[in-house]
């Protein structure tokens, strides 16, 4: 396989993964708690920054656009622009600073 198509799988299973937990949440008052944070961390630590940006981006996308992928199996391009909207935007600026966090310290101690 060569680089391109790694990339390419990679991000749609990062992808997938975010799909798969991000619909699943704790409603507790008005932001609902999910593991989209964990899984984020995760996407972020285990491939690159552009391949965790354009996992996170495509899952914000994907819920643009209606498909039930946010918490409480929710959708639409309200929720980018509702009261969770900074939560969700926040993914693309955590990702970055979690992959470039890994790969300044990459021991056990950083």
């Amino acid at each position: 396989m060569n680089s391109n198509t790694q990339r390419i799988v990679i991000t749609a299973v990062l992808t997938a993964l975010l799909i798969a937990v991000g619909p699943l949440a704790v409603n507790i008052g008005p932001i609902p708690m999910t593991l989209q944070t964990l899984i984020i961390a995760l996407v972020a630590s285990v491939s690159s920054t552009r391949v965790s940006l354009t996992a996170i981006g495509l899952y914000l996308l994907l819920g643009a656009f209606g498909l039930p992928v946010f918490a409480g199996f929710k959708g639409g391009f309200v929720l980018l622009a509702g009261p969770t909207a900074g939560y969700l935007w926040s993914f693309l600026l955590f990702a970055p600073i979690i992959g470039l966090s890994f790969k300044r310290w990459a021991n056990v101690w950083g």
